[in-house]
């Protein structure tokens, strides 16, 4: 069966497209936010429109694949670097063979060595396990693999189900729950900081502020500006997002800030940013106060950076879980060097999850 691949044209293609968005979907209750998606992402912000390949079935002109580019920047050793983000790769269920993926991602690859416009210096990506051997095949090179953590907020979750009586079940909990705000108010002594914390509506100038202090010192790391962050998540149509920051005590400088989504019982961090190792403590010790008042059992966070933040994260209270996904990038041979060199080593970057899934 022959299969051409051609780009995405939003006057012929906008149903096929939509179509093999919710043939794809791994979350059902997402089927009636397709529409608010699609203008979310190719209509209501230019510069993060995403630029899609599609891939035909040869003989009936049927659309059977998709794939997309969605622009991004981010700061590479200090200097803002124009990129894009592999995202969507979907392809029908009687076509899931091996050659229209490979077609797509060859058209995808093609665009970003000829540096077409939206496709920037470089593109990156979190493929899922069937993608891939796919995306390596094309020249996707693996960059790291993603680590996991998990910070307990309430115990009750933990405790009960090991008990044998139903009377002790609520007072364990209790107790368990005072013990654990009692070890966070320890670890903020060792971050001794005057500051304000409370969740915010959106970003502004502050978060822009933090993000020029902190990419001085991460030597990779996506656009935090307040604009990117405004657009990914307080505009977001299929889930909602939580901005949660901390403050001086005057509001004037922001500290550090957490975003999170809600899943079951559960805070899935999707971001975060931190000046220094004092307020990344100080950030989850509020925050975990914040999601204990909420009556979630934890937060949860899943990056790629150095070990440094790794450290912070077991000073805050996080417990390692599993690693999984692995971080890969495709870099055009054409790249400078050292542009390849910083790319390359997976302890240079610092991303989270919301930067890559949408």
């Amino acid at each position: 069966m022959a299969y051409l691949a051609r780009p995405f044209d939003a006057s012929r293609d906008r149903e096929a497209l939509l179509s093999l968005w919710r043939e794809n979907l791994s979350d059902r209750s997402l089927d009636d936010k397709l529409e608010a998606r699609f203008r979310w992402l190719y209509e209501e912000h230019a510069t993060h429109a995403l630029r899609t390949f599609l891939v035909v079935d040869g003989a009936t002109d049927e659309v059977v694949g998709c794939s997309s580019l969605l622009p991004h920047t981010l700061s590479v050793d200090g200097t803002l670097t124009p990129a894009s983000i592999g995202v969507d790769l979907a392809i029908t269920k009687k076509h899931r063979i091996a050659g229209p993926a490979v077609l797509l991602q060859r058209a995808v690859v093609s665009a970003v060595s000829a540096h077409e416009p939206g496709t920037g210096a470089f593109c990156f990506a979190y493929p899922n396990d069937g993608a891939l051997p796919i995306v390596k095949r094309v020249g996707y090179k693996p960059i790291a693999v993603t680590s996991h953590g998990v910070k307990p907020v309430r115990t009750g979750y933990k405790i009960a189900p090991k008990l044998p009586f139903a009377a002790l079940k609520a007072p364990a909990s209790f107790l368990g729950d005072i013990a654990l705000a009692a070890l966070d108010r320890a670890r903020l002594l060792r971050a001794p900081l005057l500051h304000r914390a409370r969740s915010v509506p959106r970003a502004d100038e502050r978060f822009d502020a933090l993000f020029d202090d902190v990419r001085r010192r991460v030597r990779v790391l996506g656009d935090r500006r307040s604009a990117f962050l405004n657009w990914r998540y307080t505009a977001c149509p299929t889930r909602a997002h939580t901005l949660f920051a901390i403050f001086d005590k005057s509001e004037t400088h922001l500290l550090a800030y957490a975003i999170y989504t809600v899943d079951g019982q559960t805070a899935v961090l999707v971001d975060c940013l931190a000046a220094d190792e004092a307020s990344t403590t100080a950030l989850f010790v509020h925050l975990a106060s914040h999601a204990r008042a909420l009556g979630l059992d934890s937060i949860y966070a899943s990056y790629v950076a150095a070990p440094a933040f790794t450290a912070s994260l077991a000073v805050s209270g996080f417990f390692p879980r599993g690693a999984a996904r692995q971080l890969i990038a495709f870099v055009p041979p054409d790249a400078p060097e050292p542009l390849r060199a910083t790319l390359a080593d997976g302890a240079h970057w610092q991303t989270l999850d919301g930067e890559l899934d949408l």
